[in-house]
């Protein structure tokens, strides 16, 4: 399965859209607004919260929770100042993150297997990504995780 994910430049919060390859929206992200912390919602084509991302306070390297109907389900942990690669802590999964330094070719690894391959734009206005999923069923979580990534990457300063 194949994903566009662009996020709105023109917004007072955080928004993407992420497609699929008819260029249909499959989901909404959009962060809260007077939030000191990023908290972004994930939506779905019928308006349900999928997920919630939500950045935990850090005084050094950026990190994250995913929050699907109220409960923590993951945990994302940078490894470094570069952010090039993540720890994704879930109860169920062993999820690993990896890519270059400005975030232009990720990958999400599942016990070494490759979930999905991620390229960002390099041309482009605003922040836009296509993701390859392997397996149909991880699309929303997958398109959750990059979102968070981005948010890091743009916010690993604040």
């Amino acid at each position: 399965m194949k994903l566009y994910l662009k996020q709105n430049i023109l917004s007072l919060v955080d928004t993407y859209r992420i497609l699929d390859e008819n260029g249909d929206e499959m989901y909404y992200a959009r962060s809260q607004f007077f939030k000191f912390f990023a908290e972004i919602d994930i939506i779905n084509r019928y308006g349900d919260i999928v997920y919630t991302i939500k950045r935990i306070f850090s005084f050094i390297l950026p990190r994250y929770e995913i929050i699907k109907d109220g409960v923590v389900i993951a945990t994302l942990n940078s490894e470094g100042f570069f952010i090039k690669s993540w720890n994704i802590n879930t109860s169920e999964r062993n999820l690993y993150l990896e890519g270059d330094i400005l975030a232009y070719d990720l990958s999400v690894y599942e016990d070494g297997r490759e979930l999905a391959h991620i390229r960002k734009k390099f041309f482009a206005l605003s922040d836009s990504y296509e993701i390859d999923i392997a397996n149909d069923e991880d699309a929303d979580l997958i398109a959750t995780l990059i979102i968070a990534i981005d948010n890091a990457y743009h916010n690993n300063n604040n």
